[in-house]
């Protein structure tokens, strides 16, 4: 399903971030989640989407609130 690639122990808190967003948000995540890749940030690279690898990077010394709100920035 959708956003399935976001880790099992944030996934929770990014379905509630996207739950309270815009229907038309909503769509975009739902045509999209299924190409989704993420990965983990390397050495000190800060949360990013990258172009080549289409991967969102994300730091994992965010807490959970830090992680949905970069991670919706970042998709």
């Amino acid at each position: 399903g959708c956003l399935e690639a976001v880790p099992d122990e944030r996934r929770a808190v990014v379905y509630k971030k996207f739950n309270g967003a815009p229907e038309e948000v909503k769509g975009i995540v739902n045509e999209n989640g299924e190409r989704l890749k993420v990965g983990d940030t390397v050495e000190d690279d800060v949360s990013h989407y990258n172009l080549e690898t289409k991967i969102i990077n994300m730091e994992a010394v965010l807490d959970d609130d830090e992680y949905a709100e970069v991670f919706s920035h970042e998709y």
